[in-house]
């Protein structure tokens, strides 16, 4: 978020930059692959171990699968991003075009980051507080 709402527009708006612009770019891109194997690692590690244990209900099951869902989907979006960012540019100015803009934008990779972390914590809770009944 930080790169997104910060450093990324004031890059933008210096002039002769470019290189600068790359080369944080870079840095940036091996920080966050870094992250994001140490946090799906992690995630599946505790996962298993919560799958695993007797204290856990349908409901944290469907909203880990939602989770993991929406995980996927914005995964395969960072992906797609990359991969074809000069196609996702040249979108037809249509209403479908401005929807599947919408919906494969770092907005909504974002967006769905947002969504995600807010699932972790409702799964932390259900957690929590199945513990405390028994």
């Amino acid at each position: 978020m930080f790169y997104m709402f910060v450093i990324r527009p004031v890059l933008h708006r210096v002039n002769g930059m470019d290189e600068v612009n790359r080369s944080v770019a870079v840095e940036f891109r091996s920080v966050i692959k870094t992250s994001v194997t140490i946090l799906v690692i992690t995630g599946v590690i505790l996962a298993a171990s919560r799958l695993t244990s007797q204290s856990i209900s349908l409901v944290y099951v469907v909203i880990l699968g939602i989770k993991i869902s929406l995980a996927v989907y914005m995964f395969y979006l960072a992906w797609l991003t990359k991969a074809r960012r000069d196609e996702l540019k040249n979108i037809p100015v249509t209403n479908l075009g401005r929807i599947r803009q919408c919906l494969t934008s770092t907005y909504a990779i974002l967006a769905l980051g947002v969504i995600v972390f807010g699932l972790s914590d409702l799964l932390t809770l259900l957690v929590e507080k199945n513990l405390e009944y028994r």
